[in-house]
């Protein structure tokens, strides 16, 4: 077994000139190669094996799987996520755990060494921060093999960050504060779900356009809370503009799935912030759906039904259970409320989507009681598009695409729509 022992110099090589980033691809070709090989495992997480061993100055981990198409992915992501420190183009930006841990890749050394199945990695430094934020990244790696892509997309505190204060200590959440905090949640959503959809399009004009206005929406937002000195609105948006100028800055480049990705934790994100003030908003209950709805559905677009076994098929039982309790708290919820009224044509929209996803989810479960894997996968995949509807007519595509909204939600990957800029 060979060991690779790196010094985290050596990495800094870019592209084509022998680092062990990309090997040769160019950078936006490079983040789409790493992004797959990430989904491919967090899609394989089932069949992957970790282990932790926690030293004084760092850790030891054992990553590997018996599926031999697995194993070299792991292989092949350690490599290109470790060069990536180096070369100064972190992932997962507007995830503090890994912005803190790129920021520290000059004080980390490793040595990887390659085993049966995959790699073992030492990963030291002598700096105590930097040892703090190695060993709290190797829990957060391991949760990404427990639990797939429902631990990816959470955004991780470093490990001195302070919890947010429980609403009982905010003095400001009295009902005329929470009632406010729900106006400009829904305010907010108005602009973030157009930029969240149309970023995922790839479509450059709509996408920036889109990010431009949630920008002004940010931007009047912490204007009127200087004018209001809302302490609990300072905290339910914190930071919340800096993911977004990091995601305007990904789409001018042209890496719109990144800019995508940058967007997408500002859901559950806010969705925890306002559980924490008290804030009951009408969207966190599509939020809930939405994590178990994106584990079931991202397995399924790729998956084989020949090689869906039994261990697969109880684990999407068990994701459907919970995604049918998760929507009865939706068909409960009334999303026609004084600080987001809906129009008559918005409530039976939402009435006939909030029913076409109840059936969809009673197609998945009848056809896991019949077992036939080509229909499971089908009825699996087939959840996802009134579930995207339904979240996005909460959203303000007006001048950006026509039909944006209809054209997405009646497809189940979100593909480029044939719209005509207003």
């Amino acid at each position: 077994m060979a060991t690779l022992v790196v010094p985290m110099a050596a990495l800094a090589q870019g592209p084509g000139r022998g680092g062990l980033v990309g090997h040769g691809v160019g950078r936006g070709a490079s983040m789409a190669v790493d992004r797959a090989g990430f989904h491919f495992l967090l899609r394989n997480n089932g069949s992957i094996k970790r282990s932790v061993t926690e030293l004084p100055n760092g850790v030891r981990t054992r990553t590997t799987s018996q599926d031999a198409e697995v194993a070299a992915q792991i292989r092949a992501h350690v490599t290109a996520m470790y060069g990536r420190m180096k070369e100064g183009r972190p992932v997962r930006r507007w995830d503090p755990l890994f912005a803190a841990l790129f920021e520290k890749a000059d004080q980390v050394a490793l040595a990887i060494t390659e085993v049966p199945g995959g790699v073992e990695v030492v990963e030291t430094s002598t700096e105590p921060e930097a040892i703090a934020l190695i060993q709290a990244h190797a829990k957060v790696v391991s949760g990404f093999v427990e639990r797939g892509f429902a631990e990816a997309r959470l955004a991780h505190p470093t490990p001195d960050a302070t919890p947010a204060e429980p609403a009982a200590q905010h003095p400001t959440a009295t009902e005329p504060s929470l009632h406010r905090l729900r106006q400009l949640s829904a305010e907010f959503d108005c602009s973030y779900i157009p930029a969240l959809a149309l970023t995922n399009q790839g479509r450059q004009s709509p996408s920036l356009e889109a990010l431009r206005r949630l920008s002004e929406r940010l931007v009047a937002m912490r204007r009127q809370t200087r004018d209001t000195k809302s302490d609990d609105q300072e905290l339910l948006f914190k930071g919340t503009a800096d993911i977004v100028a990091e995601a305007a800055r990904l789409a001018q480049s042209g890496d719109f799935l990144a800019a995508h990705e940058t967007l997408e934790p500002l859901r559950d994100q806010l969705a925890s912030r306002r559980r924490s003030l008290g804030v009951d908003y009408r969207l966190d209950v599509l939020s809930d759906y939405h994590a178990v709805m994106e584990s079931i559905v991202k397995p399924a677009n790729d998956a084989d039904p020949n090689l869906l076994d039994a261990a697969a098929l109880d684990r999407l039982r068990q994701q459907a259970t919970s995604a049918a309790a998760i929507w009865a708290r939706v068909e409960q919820t009334n999303f026609d409320t004084a600080y987001a009224p809906l129009s008559d044509a918005q409530k039976q929209s939402v009435g006939s989507l909030v029913q076409a996803n109840r059936e969809a989810i009673s197609r998945l479960n009848r056809a896991l009681r019949e077992g036939d894997a080509a229909e499971v996968l089908g009825a699996a995949i087939a959840i996802k598009p009134p579930f995207a509807k339904l979240y996005m007519s909460f959203g303000d595509f007006s001048g950006l695409a026509k039909n944006a909204s209809r054209a997405l939600a009646t497809q189940q990957n979100y593909p480029p729509v044939s719209t005509e800029e207003e």
